[in-house]
């Protein structure tokens, strides 16, 4: 399970991160991560939003137990929708 916060600015159709972080839990494994940058751009069809891809770059603050080899990596991420209210995140681990 993981639980996540973004605060975003948006300015005519693009978001910006303002800040961003994430706790994932399961049994005996802990993992925190920050969000360190992040852009979100809205597809808008007859000045409706119909999607949006989103990226940037975080760090996990803190890993344990069977997600210890991942505490203090850096990685990359992306997101966009899978449906209404719904999204996947993917993400690549740079350091």
């Amino acid at each position: 399970m993981e639980t996540q916060h973004f605060l975003w600015h948006y300015d005519k159709g693009t978001g910006t991160v303002l800040s961003g972080h994430s706790v994932a839990r399961k049994p005996g494994a802990l993992s925190t991560a920050v969000i360190l940058q992040g852009a979100l751009t809205f597809q808008l069809t007859d000045g409706k939003v119909t999607g949006w891809n989103a990226s940037g770059k975080g760090r996990m603050a803190l890993a344990a137990g069977a997600a210890a080899a991942l505490d203090g990596k850096s990685f990359v991420w992306t997101a966009s929708p899978t449906g209404r209210r719904s999204y996947v995140i993917q993400l690549t681990y740079t350091a």
